[in-house]
Protein backbone atom coordinates (compact mmCIF):
# COMPACT_ATOMS: atom_id res chain seq x y z
CA UNK A 1 0.00 0.00 0.00
CA UNK A 2 1.66 2.92 -1.35
CA UNK A 3 0.47 6.71 -0.30
CA UNK A 4 0.20 8.24 -3.69
CA UNK A 5 0.93 12.41 -4.36
CA UNK A 6 -1.81 14.24 -6.29
CA UNK A 7 -2.98 17.64 -6.78
CA UNK A 8 -6.18 19.27 -6.63
CA UNK A 9 -8.39 21.89 -7.42
CA UNK A 10 -8.46 24.42 -10.60
CA UNK A 11 -10.89 25.93 -12.62
CA UNK A 12 -10.08 29.84 -14.14
CA UNK A 13 -7.87 31.71 -11.74
CA UNK A 14 -7.67 28.88 -9.56
CA UNK A 15 -4.60 26.58 -10.19
CA UNK A 16 -4.02 23.85 -7.80
CA UNK A 17 -0.98 22.83 -6.49
CA UNK A 18 0.73 19.56 -7.62
CA UNK A 19 2.49 19.02 -4.29
CA UNK A 20 -0.40 17.14 -2.99
CA UNK A 21 -1.54 20.12 -0.84
CA UNK A 22 -4.02 21.54 -3.90
CA UNK A 23 -7.25 23.14 -2.28
CA UNK A 24 -7.30 25.81 -5.77
CA UNK A 25 -11.27 26.89 -6.00
CA UNK A 26 -13.39 25.93 -9.11
CA UNK A 27 -16.39 27.68 -10.52
CA UNK A 28 -19.36 27.39 -8.09
CA UNK A 29 -17.22 26.43 -5.48
CA UNK A 30 -14.92 23.31 -3.95
CA UNK A 31 -11.56 22.57 -4.31
CA UNK A 32 -10.18 19.14 -5.32
CA UNK A 33 -8.80 16.03 -3.84
CA UNK A 34 -5.64 16.28 -2.47
CA UNK A 35 -4.49 12.83 -3.80
CA UNK A 36 -5.40 9.57 -2.27
CA UNK A 37 -3.95 6.30 -1.37
CA UNK A 38 -3.38 2.98 -3.78
CA UNK A 39 -4.18 -0.54 -2.85
CA UNK A 40 -2.57 -2.66 -5.05
CA UNK A 41 -3.93 -6.22 -6.58
CA UNK A 42 -1.39 -9.42 -5.80
CA UNK A 43 -1.03 -10.83 -9.23
CA UNK A 44 2.34 -8.36 -9.85
CA UNK A 45 -0.19 -7.13 -12.90
CA UNK A 46 0.21 -3.12 -13.51
CA UNK A 47 -2.06 -0.89 -11.69
CA UNK A 48 -3.98 2.14 -12.19
CA UNK A 49 -1.87 5.59 -11.71
CA UNK A 50 -2.75 7.98 -9.20
CA UNK A 51 -3.17 10.25 -12.51
CA UNK A 52 -5.16 7.99 -14.23
CA UNK A 53 -7.53 8.48 -10.62
CA UNK A 54 -7.05 12.31 -10.57
CA UNK A 55 -8.15 12.66 -14.28
CA UNK A 56 -11.55 10.93 -13.98
CA UNK A 57 -12.19 12.81 -10.77
CA UNK A 58 -11.30 16.00 -12.79
CA UNK A 59 -13.49 15.22 -15.64
CA UNK A 60 -16.53 14.96 -13.61
CA UNK A 61 -15.47 17.39 -11.12
CA UNK A 62 -18.70 19.80 -12.67
CA UNK A 63 -21.33 17.09 -11.85
CA UNK A 64 -20.20 16.30 -8.69
CA UNK A 65 -19.64 19.95 -7.29
CA UNK A 66 -23.69 20.88 -9.71
CA UNK A 67 -24.69 18.43 -6.76
CA UNK A 68 -23.06 20.03 -4.04
CA UNK A 69 -24.08 23.47 -5.09
CA UNK A 70 -27.75 22.48 -5.20
CA UNK A 71 -27.42 21.44 -1.59
CA UNK A 72 -26.11 24.72 -0.43
CA UNK A 73 -29.43 26.27 -1.20
CA UNK A 74 -31.00 24.48 1.32
CA UNK A 75 -27.47 24.70 3.82
CA UNK A 76 -25.10 28.02 2.78
CA UNK A 77 -23.03 26.62 5.93
CA UNK A 78 -22.46 23.49 3.90
CA UNK A 79 -18.16 22.85 4.01
CA UNK A 80 -16.01 20.12 4.80
CA UNK A 81 -13.73 16.91 3.46
CA UNK A 82 -15.38 13.54 2.16
CA UNK A 83 -12.81 10.79 1.99
CA UNK A 84 -14.23 7.72 -0.42
CA UNK A 85 -13.31 4.45 -0.68
CA UNK A 86 -13.44 3.12 -4.36
CA UNK A 87 -12.99 -0.72 -5.49
CA UNK A 88 -12.12 -0.05 -9.52
CA UNK A 89 -12.65 -3.61 -11.40
CA UNK A 90 -10.04 -3.80 -14.58
CA UNK A 91 -13.34 -2.81 -17.02
CA UNK A 92 -12.88 0.51 -15.45
CA UNK A 93 -16.20 0.26 -13.27
CA UNK A 94 -16.56 1.19 -9.44
CA UNK A 95 -17.49 -1.75 -8.33
CA UNK A 96 -17.50 -0.83 -4.41
CA UNK A 97 -17.97 2.56 -3.19
CA UNK A 98 -18.33 3.74 0.82
CA UNK A 99 -17.49 6.55 2.17
CA UNK A 100 -14.28 6.21 4.83
CA UNK A 101 -15.33 9.66 6.85
CA UNK A 102 -17.22 12.85 5.98
CA UNK A 103 -17.22 16.38 7.64
CA UNK A 104 -20.34 17.68 5.72
CA UNK A 105 -23.16 15.86 7.95
CA UNK A 106 -25.34 15.53 5.30
CA UNK A 107 -26.93 12.15 4.67
CA UNK A 108 -28.89 12.45 1.63
CA UNK A 109 -26.11 14.82 -0.07
CA UNK A 110 -23.70 12.03 1.01
CA UNK A 111 -26.07 9.31 -1.09
CA UNK A 112 -26.60 11.66 -4.12
CA UNK A 113 -22.70 12.01 -3.88
CA UNK A 114 -22.47 8.09 -3.90
CA UNK A 115 -24.74 7.56 -6.79
CA UNK A 116 -23.57 9.47 -9.30
CA UNK A 117 -19.62 8.55 -8.30
CA UNK A 118 -20.60 4.97 -8.92
CA UNK A 119 -21.15 5.97 -12.87
CA UNK A 120 -17.90 7.00 -12.99
CA UNK A 121 -15.92 4.95 -16.36
CA UNK A 122 -12.17 4.85 -15.26
CA UNK A 123 -11.84 2.58 -18.84
CA UNK A 124 -10.49 -0.65 -18.94
CA UNK A 125 -7.03 -1.74 -18.19
CA UNK A 126 -5.31 -5.06 -18.01
CA UNK A 127 -4.21 -4.84 -14.84
CA UNK A 128 -6.03 -5.99 -10.98
CA UNK A 129 -9.38 -4.52 -9.26
CA UNK A 130 -7.62 -1.71 -7.27
CA UNK A 131 -8.96 -0.17 -4.03
CA UNK A 132 -8.06 3.85 -3.82
CA UNK A 133 -8.98 6.09 -0.92
CA UNK A 134 -9.55 9.63 -2.00
CA UNK A 135 -10.43 12.97 -0.09
CA UNK A 136 -12.98 15.49 -2.12
CA UNK A 137 -12.89 18.95 -0.22
CA UNK A 138 -16.48 20.98 -0.35
CA UNK A 139 -16.04 24.43 -0.01
CA UNK A 140 -18.35 27.26 -0.46
CA UNK A 141 -17.28 29.70 -3.52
Amino acid sequence: EGVAGGGGGGGPGGGGARDGKGTGSAVGGGGGGKGGTLTKGGSGKATRSIEDIKLVFERNKGAIYAIYNRALRDDPALQGKVVLELKIAPSGAVEGLRIVSSELKAEELEKRLLARIRQFDFGAKDVDQMVVTWPVDFLPS
